[in-house]
């Protein structure tokens, strides 16, 4: 993001972050500026008019990575988990 931000000329002034949406859902709720979160996090407050969605018609791309920890044994149901989410991977790796 903020290297869209630079490439547009704009500087943001960050004077606080956090590290889960939800505590960027909850600076935005208490007053504290702007955050970009997915929908999921925020349609309650949506539908509450607690929040509004100030540019929603813009599609976001992102970089997600599914992550384990080394050397890890997933159990039977990760696994087939992963089975299951693997061909959605590939597509979307491609799109």
């Amino acid at each position: 993001m903020r290297e869209l931000l630079q490439k547009k000329g704009i500087q943001p002034n960050v004077v606080m972050s956090g590290n889960t949406l939800d505590s960027q859902k909850q600076f935005v709720l208490e007053g504290l500026g702007v955050a970009l979160l997915p929908i999921f996090t925020v349609d309650q407050e949506i539908s509450q008019k607690k929040l509004f969605i100030l540019h929603g018609r813009a599609p976001y791309h992102y970089s997600v990575k599914l992550v384990t920890k080394k050397q890890r044994t997933l159990s039977r149901n990760a696994a087939r988990f992963l089975e299951t989410l693997r061909p959605e991977l590939v597509k979307w790796s491609r799109s």
